[in-house]
């Protein structure tokens, strides 16, 4: 089969993650002020061209020290962290499939991420996907 290596371009970039939440005033006790969070993400696939079968598209976000996210079942306390792409058509995607989640000790016990998060998607060329390089969406 023909590979679309610019569809891998766009399908990584129709990826979107919830951002974090500004709480303005609320205290926390003695977990500290740390000011607004910093990350930065990436999403990398694990082929660089793509025929009929399924391929993975790996998500990552870089948290700051003393910052985290929560897992899908976080526990007592927090929000999960959200992830989804933007329909593609031609492709369909399966996901996100969660790393396993460290054991947060602090106030609330809770399962989440430090240092980084990572979540995984497969992504199933269909017979409609496209097989020369496509255009961004608008």
């Amino acid at each position: 089969m023909k590979a679309a290596v610019g569809c891998l371009g766009m399908i990584a970039g129709c990826f979107s993650t919830g951002e974090a939440q500004d709480f303005g005033g609320m205290s926390f006790g003695e977990a500290g002020n740390f000011g607004p969070p910093q990350t930065s993400g990436s999403s990398k696939a694990t082929v660089t061209s793509y025929g009929e079968a399924s391929f993975v598209i790996v998500t990552e976000l870089a948290l700051p020290d003393h910052w985290h996210v929560y897992y899908k079942n976080p526990g007592t306390v927090g929000l999960p962290m959200e992830a989804a792409f933007q329909p593609v058509p031609g492709f369909r995607v399966e996901g996100p499939f969660w790393q396993i989640p460290e054991l947060g000790k602090g106030l609330v016990d809770f399962y989440g991420y430090s240092g980084k998060a990572k979540m995984a998607f497969r992504v199933t060329p269909e017979k409609d996907a496209p097989r020369k390089r496509c255009s961004p969406p608008p």
